[in-house]
Parts: C-alpha cells; sequence; structure tokens
C-alpha cells in the first residue's frame, strides 16, 4: 500500500466495527491466518467494509489482500532501517520502528 492509502486505511478501519483487528494485522506484521481470530468468512466481511470505506476517499485504490498488510508491514520496516531477519522474526526493535512509521503517515 502508498502512504496515503495506509492513511485511509487507517481512517476507514478506525470506523469499521471490528476494524481494530486489521489496524493490530498491520502493526504486527503477522499472517492473517495466524493473528485473527476470525473464519475465512468473517475476515472477508470485515476486508469488505474496510475497502468500502476506502473507496468512498480514494477512487483509484488498487485491490488489495489482508496479507496486504503484512507485505506493507514488511516495505515499511524495511523504509525504517530493520534489517531482513529482524523483520522475520517480529523482533522489538522491527515492531517498534513499523509503529513509528505508521504514526508518521496517519499523522498521529
Amino acid at each position: 500500500m502508498t502512504d496515503a492509502e495506509i492513511k485511509v486505511f487507517w481512517s476507514a478501519a478506525s470506523e469499521v466495527p471490528g476494524g481494530a483487528a486489521l489496524k493490530d494485522l498491520l502493526l504486527s506484521a503477522l499472517r492473517p491466518s495466524t493473528a485473527l481470530e476470525l473464519n475465512d468468512c468473517e475476515m472477508s466481511a470485515l476486508k469488505s467494509k474496510v475497502d468500502k470505506r476506502m473507496r468512498e476517499e480514494l477512487s483509484d485504490l488498487q485491490p488489495w489482500r489482508l496479507h496486504t498488510l503484512r507485505s506493507t508491514a514488511h516495505s515499511l520496516m524495511d523504509r525504517a532501517g530493520i534489517s531482513p531477519q529482524d523483520r522475520r522474526a517480529g523482533t522489538p526493535k522491527g515492531l517498534k520502528a513499523l509503529a513509528a512509521e505508521v504514526e508518521k503517515i496517519v499523522g498521529r
């Protein structure tokens, strides 16, 4: 996701019931099946609600999947200078850097 898409995603996930789970997915860099205690149907429904909100703000939104959040998290850690080993291991250093990057983007 681009920075603009991340910002809109964050806002949309804040407005949708259960959206905090998707925000946690971005901040944890975990696989959706590992991080979410939802079945496939519930995950799909939640993603669709957030996606709909995002499209209200970004008409040219590129298609994304839940796994896109993990890829985005890794890209943000890379931007912050976190080594591939620390990204894969989910180290506190990597997760802290990820949270800082997201915070810069969403403007908090």
